[in-house]
C-alpha cells in the first residue's frame, strides 16, 4: 500500500508549511510548557524558511508516502 502511494505527488510547499504550522501550534496550544518562548508569527517564519531552504526549486514536497512518514 505504501508503495502505491509514492507514485503520487506530496502536498504543495504551501500546503505543507500549513500543515507543519498547524500541528506546531496545536501542540504549543495544548501544552503551556512546549515553545512557550515563541510567538506564532516566529514559528511561521521559522517553517516557511525551513522549507523554502530545503525545496528551492520544487512545487510538491516528495510523495504521499514519504510526507505521512515525515509528519
Amino acid at each position: 500500500m505504501m508503495d502505491y502511494y509514492g507514485d503520487f505527488n506530496g502536498p504543495s510547499k504551501n500546503e505543507a508549511k500549513k500543515q507543519i504550522v498547524n500541528n506546531i501550534i496545536k501542540k504549543k496550544n495544548a501544552n503551556t510548557n512546549y515553545l512557550n518562548y515563541i510567538n506564532s508569527d516566529k514559528i511561521v517564519s521559522i517553517v516557511e524558511e525551513t522549507i523554502e531552504k530545503q525545496y528551492p526549486n520544487d512545487e510538491t514536497i516528495g510523495s504521499v508516502t514519504s510526507w505521512n512518514i515525515f509528519k
